[in-house]
């Protein structure tokens, strides 16, 4: 009895794992998102700028300075939004990474289960997925009798 006890400790420990490494996969894709925004927000006075320098020819700098004025301070704001978003995506990915490292420390099945990913992509066959879900039953339902 004890080492059925055992199992299923284990099997739900291993379910635990991998529900927490999808939590923090799914935190990091937000993060990555974010990342992908602070770019575009960063690139946004760029082009800016870039049309302003373009059509420079046909304007004096000192006539339209009252209406250059708001354009360059709603630059700088998403500049300066932009980078605090860079540096904050950056800093929650690389946590994400060593939290994920520290899971992958604390359990070999984990370990084999992301290396295998790095390598080649291999989906589950039937038999796995049959045998997963018996566990999980056996889990959820501790009074079933069936084998």
């Amino acid at each position: 009895m004890k080492k059925n006890e055992n199992g299923k400790k284990s099997v739900q420990k291993g379910i635990l794992l991998i529900s927490e490494i999808q939590m923090l996969l799914a935190m990091k894709r937000t993060s990555l998102a974010s990342l992908r925004t602070s770019i575009a927000l960063f690139m946004v006075p760029l082009t800016i700028f870039t049309a302003l320098i373009a059509t420079s020819r046909f304007y004096n700098f000192l006539d339209v300075l009252h209406l250059l004025l708001p354009i360059f301070l709603v630059s700088f704001s998403l500049l300066a939004i932009g980078i605090l978003m860079l540096i904050i995506s950056i800093d929650r990915i690389i946590k994400i990474d060593r939290k994920i490292g520290e899971l992958m420390k604390e359990s070999e099945m984990i370990k084999k289960l992301i290396e295998a990913g790095e390598v080649k992509l291999k989906l589950p066959s039937i038999r796995d997925i049959i045998k997963l879900t018996k566990e999980i039953s056996k889990i959820t339902n501790p009074f079933s009798n069936k084998k």
